[in-house]
């Protein structure tokens, strides 16, 4: 019979648990050490010159950034959103800051919420082949997107609005890829890249917003395969966390996690945007061992009071 002895069953606890401390403190260090550190690669070098760059959901706060940023690159934009209006709005933006009066900036309205027929993206594909001119697409930025403006009381919403919801979060990213991508794949001089924007919350789930938090889950699934089976190109998925608005005031700057991406793409398979954002998951793991340490049945209900005075944080979501 194998003696162990005195020490080895302590030297390997040891090993695992340096091994354990040892991995979350590069995990939680390297994105702020790596994002500090490096800049970001020469677009035109890297993915083509006179290339084109598509960006969906592009009148929100960070699909403004994306627009801005590439054309101040001098990269070509085709814009994708529901309001004219709003296109409008960013393409002027864009255009006062971007690198030359050359670079072209053109939109495209399409209804991300109603669309929900592979028809319709096919279609939509067409339009962007006779805007772009059959040139080469570069970057594809996957940022349609819509927390659920029902909260969590599904009940409650119209199916329409459901339906909504579910078909900006997922159909989009899907269906723009499938139909763009093995255009893109087959480039032959330079790199191609797709930006899927998740979420942090396809991870730490959001109660408030339950199809936002699975339907974001579902992309970040899909992005990372995505990613391991075309490794030729530079597929990154972002996992960002809520950006600075007027109802969180003391988030990060979209145009900062724009510009963390873009330090991370083509180096990267994942990417929580600003480094701030990376740190930020181990806070929200510390707050989560509470939950963690709870006496049996502390995740799902309260069993004979065991979750205390404030009662267990699943207990309350009520869906109904």
């Amino acid at each position: 019979m194998l003696k162990w002895g005195r020490q080895r069953p302590r030297r390997f606890v040891y090993a695992v648990g340096l091994y354990t401390l040892g991995y979350n403190l590069f995990d939680l260090l390297y994105p702020a050490v790596a994002q500090n550190l490096r800049d970001s690669y020469d677009l035109k070098q890297r993915y083509g010159e006179q290339s084109w760059v598509v960006v969906s959901g592009a009148t929100n706060q960070l699909g403004r950034e994306f627009v801005r940023h590439f054309t101040a690159k001098g990269l070509h934009v085709v814009m994708i959103d529901q309001s004219e209006e709003e296109l409008q709005k960013v393409k002027e933006e864009a255009a006062k800051g971007s690198a030359s009066p050359d670079v072209k900036i053109e939109g495209i309205v399409f209804d991300l919420k109603g669309n929900n027929k592979w028809q319709q993206y096919e279609a939509l594909r067409e339009q962007i082949r006779k805007i772009t001119e059959e040139q080469d697409i570069s970057i594809l930025v996957n940022n349609a997107e819509e927390v659920d403006p029902f909260g969590p009381k599904i009940h409650k919403a119209k199916d329409e609005d459901v339906l909504g919801t579910l078909t900006i979060n997922t159909y989009p990213m899907v269906f723009i890829t499938r139909f763009l991508g093995p255009d893109m794949k087959s480039r032959k001089t330079h790199k191609s890249a797709i930006i899927n924007m998740t979420s942090y919350y396809s991870e730490f789930h959001l109660s408030s917003a339950p199809v936002y938090s699975s339907t974001k889950a579902f992309e970040d699934v899909f992005s990372q395969i995505l990613g391991y089976e075309n490794q030729d190109m530079d597929v990154l998925t972002v996992k960002n966390m809520p950006y600075k608005t007027q109802k969180q005031p003391n988030g990060v700057e979209a145009g900062q996690i724009v510009e963390g991406v873009m330090k991370d793409l083509g180096r990267e398979r994942v990417s929580y945007g600003h480094w701030t954002h990376s740190v930020g998951r181990y806070w929200i793991l510390f707050r989560q061992c509470q939950w963690w340490f709870r006496p049996a049945g502390g995740m799902t209900g309260p069993v004979n009071g065991s979750c205390g005075a404030n009662g267990c944080p699943f207990s309350k979501l009520k869906f109904w």
